[in-house]
């Protein structure tokens, strides 16, 4: 079997494996795979690691792009604007919801949540004169 690696003859005669026994089989079984040779050379290639390397190279490529190109993605947002309906209903019905959350988190001091819940107690309509009524 491929990446097998047997136990030490003393661990099958006790059942016990002391640490450095251990040690040594887990670092001959990772061997076996070659996991540590790969890691090490990744490693030394990517001192700060193979995520915080990428995530750093990726945010400065993008942060240039957008600093050296910002009226060529300032043109291409205007045209798709221009051009694309769904998108402009969308994002005026993104706007809008954050528009309403808003307005009761400033003027009434209650989330769009706490709203809903106090308007569905009272059944949908005003508490003070029982009529239905109308999202702001």
């Amino acid at each position: 079997m491929a990446g097998f690696v047997a136990l030490p003859g003393d661990v099958l005669d006790s059942g016990t494996m002391s640490i450095e026994a251990l040690h040594s089989f887990v670092r001959g079984w990772l061997a076996s795979f070659d996991i540590i040779d790969r890691f090490l050379a990744y490693s030394t290639r990517h001192p700060l690691g193979p995520v915080q390397h990428d995530e750093l190279e990726v945010r400065a490529t993008q942060r240039r792009y957008r600093e050296t190109d910002k009226d060529q993605i300032r043109e291409r947002r205007r045209r798709k604007w221009e051009s694309d309906e769904a998108l402009r209903d969308r994002q005026r019905a993104s706007n809008r919801a954050w528009q309403r959350r808003k307005r009761y988190q400033q003027v009434y001091g209650i989330s769009l949540a706490d709203y809903d819940a106090m308007l569905q107690r009272q059944g949908s309509a005003c508490a003070i004169c029982r009529r239905s009524c109308e999202a702001l």
